[in-house]
C-alpha cells in the first residue's frame, strides 16, 4: 500500500512546509532527499483513501518521513515520525518525548525491510556502511556515490546480505555502545564472506555520536575520518 502512494507521498514532501522544515533541521536539502526516494505521509493522505480498512493499515505511518529500503526480497520502508516535532527542536527531546508510552514509536519498519540504499546489484565493490538514514543522506550530500554508501537502518544486517561482487567495505557505525557492538558483530561476519573490512567510528568528543549529528556541527569536518578510511581502502583497486 506505501509503494502504491509512492508518487503522491512525493509530492505531499514537495508541498509539505514542516516536513522540509525538520530536514533542514538535520541538514539535508530538499534536493538530496527526492533524489533517494524520501517521502512524506501526512495524515491527510491517509484520510483520503476510498476504504477504512486502507486507513487502518497506513494509520501508524501518518506523520512520518519515509525512506524506502532495498533488499533481496523486495521493497520496504522505514519511518521517522514527527508526531509534535517542532521547528527548532533538539533530537533528544524529540526521542524522549516520542519514548513516553502510548506515543507513536520513533522509528518503524516495514517486512520486508532491507537497507537504505540501492538494489544489491547495484552497489559498489567498496561500500560504506552507516547505521541511520540520515547519516547516509549526510554521506551523500558530501559526495560520496550513492551506490557506495548503505545505511542498515539499525544496528542489524541478515546472513548473506552482501553481494559477491562487493569486495571490501568501511564499518562507520555510531560511536555509542549499541555501535561498537554493531561494528564488531558485523565486522565478523564480513571478514568470514572474504570482504576487507576497515574500521571508522565518529571520534570520542563533543560533536556527536553519529555523522549527521556532527555534520550539523562542524561541517565537512566532521568526515574527514571516513574520507581516509575510504580512500585507504580503495587506494589498492578502487571500482
Amino acid at each position: 500500500m506505501l509503494l502504491s502512494l509512492d508518487e503522491q507521498m512525493c509530492k505531499a514532501l514537495v508541498h509539505s512546509q514542516r516536513a522540509q522544515a525538520y530536514l533542514r533541521e538535520r541538514g539535508i536539502p530538499l534536493e538530496v532527499a527526492l533524489a533517494t526516494g524520501v517521502r512524506y505521509l501526512p495524515p491527510g493522505l491517509i484520510n483520503s483513501l476510498e476504504t477504512q480498512k486502507q486507513r487502518g493499515i497506513l494509520l501508524r505511518w501518518a506523520e512520518r518521513i519515509l525512506f524506502p529500503l532495498a533488499s533481496p526480497v523486495g521493497k520496504g520502508y522505514i519511518g521517522r515520525s514527527l508526531w509534535h516535532w517542532q521547528p527548532g527542536m533538539d533530537e533528544n527531546t524529540h526521542k524522549s518525548l516520542l519514548e513516553q508510552p502510548r506515543r507513536p514509536r520513533r522509528w518503524i519498519k516495514t517486512n520486508p525491510a532491507g537497507w537504505f540504499g540501492v538494489d544489491p546489484d547495484q552497489l559498489s565493490s567498496s561500500i560504506i556502511l552507516v547505521e541511520g538514514a540520515f547519516d547516509r543522506l549526510t554521506l551523500l550530500l558530501a559526495g560520496f556515490d550513492a551506490a557506495g554508501v548503505v545505511a542498515l537502518a539499525g544496528t542489524a544486517a541478515p546472513n548473506d546480505w552482501v553481494p559477491s561482487h562487493v569486495k571490501s567495505a568501511v564499518l562507520a557505525f555510531d560511536g555509542d555502545e549499541g555501535g561498537k557492538e554493531a561494528t564488531s558483530r558485523l565486522e565478523d561476519q564480513l571478514v568470514q564472506a572474504g570482504i576487507h573490512v576497515r574500521l571508522c567510528s565518529p571520534p570520542q568528543d563533543r560533536w556527536g555520536k553519529d555523522w549527521n549529528e556532527r555534520y550539523r556541527g562542524i561541517g565537512l569536518e566532521s568526515l574527514a575520518p571516513v574520507f581516509e578510511a575510504y580512500t585507504g581502502l580503495c587506494r589498492p583497486a578502487c571500482p
